[in-house]
């Protein structure tokens, strides 16, 4: 989905789903990560030694990859039917496009932030933040 345009105020009013959907998204993202190094542990030992414990553990650990894997999949859907773009699955940093003084530009909000604060123009990304 193309992201969208949105006013300051706009943007205020779909943030409490955007923070629920973010919160998701980065919890999501960290259980897949553990998961992840936990199945590749797993599978270390399986080729090693081959025991039959370990293969179910790296069973159960790949299950996890995968179910993160879903639920990632889900919230950056609803994000995206949101128009809102995503920038930092890890770090939970999400831009609206919006227009500011006839340019195209983001409004930036990072998962911890009470309210939508800051601004960057589209080249300048998270380090050109600028108070609103």
């Amino acid at each position: 989905m193309t992201p969208r345009l949105f006013t300051l105020e706009e943007a205020r009013a779909v943030l409490p789903e955007v923070k629920e959907l973010v919160e998701r998204l980065v919890e999501s993202r960290a259980d897949q990560l553990a998961a992840s190094a936990r199945l590749v542990e797993l599978r270390t030992v399986v080729a090693g030694n081959g025991h039959g414990g370990e293969r179910e553990r790296a069973a159960g650990a790949a299950r996890a990859v995968d179910d993160a894997n879903v639920r990632i999949q889900a919230a950056l859907d609803a994000l995206a039917d949101l128009g809102v773009v995503v920038k930092s699955l890890d770090a939970g940093l999400v831009d609206f496009l919006s227009v500011r003084d006839g340019e195209e530009v983001c409004l930036c909000w990072q998962l911890g932030e009470a309210d939508i604060g800051f601004w960057h123009r589209l080249e300048a990304g998270f380090a050109g933040r600028r108070p609103l």
